[in-house]
């Protein structure tokens, strides 16, 4: 029996766990601290993530695709969204040129989101810091700066994935040509 390349093929069981292990954390605290952020203030985690990418990056204001490409997201995405935040006053766009928006938090948008940061805070050191004891936090931090690096999502290459191709049934060998066309 050949053996697989320890790099190819599927996950061995202990990469798995530590996959489904990181994917139950990450999923868990961030949907846990969402629910605290809503509950309080109304934001969703996306609602949030936009108003918080705008105070940080910008002061209060970007340009639109300036804001996607933080968030990373599509700009039709980031589009949508953005309507349904203008609809609740949290945040207005104004076209500036040709093909360029700028978009802004409001007073409402920025008085939401001073609002959402103590609750925020809370929920992470609730959800994430407390279970955890200093010497276990300290640890995490230099796991995660190892997997994330200074500058990891840039300079990480891409890995090759080998695309799937799905093919057609065949279909039995009878030609099925109109009178007319060419049989296959």
């Amino acid at each position: 029996m050949k053996k697989e390349h320890p790099n190819r093929g599927a996950l061995s069981k202990r990469d798995a766990e530590l996959w489904q292990a990181w994917r139950s954390v990450t999923d868990s605290v961030t949907s846990l601290v969402t629910r605290d952020v809503t509950a309080a203030t109304g934001l969703s985690g996306a609602d949030h993530d936009v108003l918080a990418r705008l105070a940080e990056l910008g002061r209060g204001q970007l340009r639109q695709q300036e804001l996607a490409d933080a968030l990373d997201w599509h700009k039709s995405r980031l589009s949508h969204h953005l309507s349904r935040m203008e609809q609740r006053a949290l945040v207005k766009r104004k076209p500036t040129a040709p093909n360029v928006v700028l978009v802004s938090t409001t007073p409402l948008g920025r008085q939401t989101l001073r609002a959402a940061q103590p609750v925020q805070a809370q929920a992470v050191r609730a959800h994430l810091i407390a279970p955890l004891p200093p010497a276990q936090r300290a640890q995490l931090i230099e796991l995660l700066s190892v997997i994330a690096g200074p500058d990891h999502r840039e300079a990480a290459p891409a890995v090759p994935v080998a695309r799937l191709t799905l093919r057609p049934k065949k279909r039995n060998s009878v030609s099925r040509a109109r009178p007319g066309e060419p049989s296959a």
